[in-house]
């Protein structure tokens, strides 16, 4: 065990599967998906609701998430 602080670095989840816009997504297949948290809102919502708990749940271990470029949205 190391008993250290954590913080939860660069991550995100897809809202979509889809290609809308010139850049590549971080996700693109259905069988990268954690099968818990579709491609949808609700889906990605979900996934960094259920992050954001594990992480509270360390109490003072459990420095933050920091969020992959939330401003990055598919047009």
């Amino acid at each position: 065990s190391f008993n250290k602080p954590i913080l939860i670095a660069e991550t995100d989840y897809p809202f979509t599967l889809s290609w809308n816009d010139q850049t590549n997504n971080t996700v693109g297949l259905p069988d990268q998906l954690i099968p818990a948290y579709p491609a949808t809102l609700s889906g990605q919502a979900a996934f960094l609701t259920a992050l954001l708990k594990k992480v509270n749940a360390l109490g003072t271990k459990g420095l933050g998430v920091c969020y992959w470029s939330p401003d990055l949205v598919a047009y």
